[in-house]
C-alpha cells in the first residue's frame, strides 16, 4: 500500500495524507479522521504513524549520499573516500547526542523517492544531503517535508524561499572558488605558467564554482588560458583517462593539471605514468577532497582538503539545535569552509 492509493481510497490528494501524517494543521478534521482510518485499515506503516501521532521522535538522522552520476565502482561506499569521509565524523556525532543515523545511496534518479519516503513516513526526525546536483530537490521536495534538512554543496538561490525563511533548511558548502584561485596562485609561485584543468559534473555546484575560481585566477594572474589544457573528467576516471589518452597524442600537455577532484588526478597520473610521462618531473597534480586513495599512491597526492570535520559537525548541530527547539528566528543557515592545502609528492618547482 503507497500514499497515492491512500489518497486514491479516501478520495484527497497524495499532499493531504502527507499533512496528515505529518501532523499538519491546515486539514479538516473529517479529513483526517478519514485518512486515518484508512491508514489503520489497510495498515500503511502504522508503526511510524502512530509514532508521529503520538508527537514521538525517531531519534534517528538520515544521511543521503547523492551519487547517481558516479562511475560504477564509486557507487559503493567503500570504494568511495568522499562520502565516508563525510559519513564517520556524522556517525561518531550523531551517535554521541543520542542519535541512530540511518544511512542511504542514491545511485539512480528513481532513488530520490527514498528521501520523500523517509521524510515523510517520519522515519527521521533530520535529514543530511551530501553530493546534491542542481535539480535533486526539485525530486525530493515533490512532497512536503517538515523536518529540518541540510543541504551541503548547494547554491542558497536553488533552495525555495519558505525552507530557508523557516529555518526549515540549512545550507553548508565549502570555498570552492576560493580554494581553486589558491591552488592556481601556489602553482604560480612554483614556477608554472601552463596550468590544466580537469573538469568535474557541471552541474554541481562544487565542479562548477572550483572551475570557475581556476579560470578568473587564471586571468587575474595574467596567465594564458590554452583550451586544450581543460579535459572534460566528469568525477569519472575512465572518462579522464580518455581525455588524457587524447591530450598525450596530441602532445598538448600542460606543466601541471588542477583536477576537480582526486580520483580523477589519479587516473590521469596513472596514463601518463603507463606512456612513460614522469609524475611529477613532467607534468604536476593538484587534486580536490584528500581522499584516502591520494594519500595512499606513489607518489602522493597534493590536495586541496575541505574540513569535513566542520562541516559534519556544523550538519549534525543544525539538526539538533532544530529537534531541541534552540534555533532562534534570524540565526545564520548558511555556512562556508575553507580549504587546506596538503602539500604532498605530485607538484613540482620549476
Amino acid at each position: 500500500m503507497k500514499s497515492e492509493e491512500i489518497a486514491k481510497l479516501v478520495g484527497v490528494s497524495r499532499s493531504t495524507v502527507s499533512r496528515v501524517i505529518n501532523n499538519y494543521p491546515n486539514v479538516t478534521d473529517e479529513t483526517r479522521k478519514k485518512v486515518l482510518e484508512a491508514i489503520e485499515k489497510y495498515k500503511y506503516h502504522p508503526n511510524a504513524y502512530a509514532r508521529t501521532l503520538a508527537g514521538k521522535r525517531s531519534d534517528t538522522i538520515g544521511v543521503f549520499l547523492i551519487m547517481d552520476e558516479a562511475p560504477g565502482s564509486q557507487k559503493q561506499l567503500h570504494h568511495n573516500d568522499f562520502f565516508t569521509a563525510y559519513l564517520e565524523t556524522i556517525i561518531d556525532i550523531a551517535n554521541s547526542k543520542g542519535y541512530y543515523v540511518l544511512v542511504q545511496t542514491i545511485t539512480c534518479a528513481k532513488d530520490y523517492k527514498k528521501i520523500a519516503s523517509a521524510f515523510c513516513e517520519q522515519r527521521v526526525d533530520g535529514g543530511i544531503l551530501i553530493g546534491t546536483r542542481s535539480d535533486s530537490l526539485n525530486h525530493i521536495l515533490k512532497e512536503e517535508i517538515c523536518q529540518h534538512m541540510v543541504v551541503m554543496d548547494m547554491e542558497p538561490t536553488q533552495i525555495p524561499k519558505k525552507y530557508l525563511n523557516q529555518e526549515r533548511m540549512t545550507v553548508i558548502n565549502a570555498m570552492d572558488y576560493e580554494a581553486a584561485v589558491y591552488a592556481v596562485s601556489y602553482l604560480k609561485e612554483q614556477g608554472h605558467k601552463k596550468i590544466g584543468f580537469i573538469k568535474g559534473i557541471e552541474k554541481t555546484r562544487s565542479a562548477s564554482m572550483r572551475y570557475r575560481g581556476y579560470l578568473d585566477a587564471i586571468k587575474k594572474l595574467g596567465l594564458t588560458l590554452c583550451d586544450a589544457y581543460i579535459l572534460e573528467g566528469e568525477f569519472n576516471q575512465s572518462k579522464t583517462s580518455q581525455q588524457m589518452e587524447e591530450a598525450i597524442a596530441k602532445k598538448m600537455l600542460p606543466t601541471v593539471y588542477i583536477c576537480a577532484n582526486d580520483y580523477m588526478a589519479i587516473a590521469a597520473m596513472e596514463c601518463l605514468q603507463k606512456h612513460g610521462i614522469k609524475v611529477p618531473e613532467k607534468v604536476s597534480f593538484i587534486g580536490f577532497d584528500n581522499t584516502k586513495t591520494g594519500a595512499l599512491m606513489q607518489p602522493k597526492l597534493t590536495t586541496m582538503c575541505p574540513d569535513y570535520f566542520a562541516m559534519s559537525q556544523t550538519s549534525v548541530e543544525a539538526i539538533h539545535k532544530h529537534l531541541m527547539k534552540e534555533q532562534k528566528t534570524g540565526d545564520d543557515n548558511i555556512y562556508n569552509f575553507a580549504f587546506e592545502l596538503i602539500e604532498r609528492d605530485t607538484v613540482h618547482t620549476l
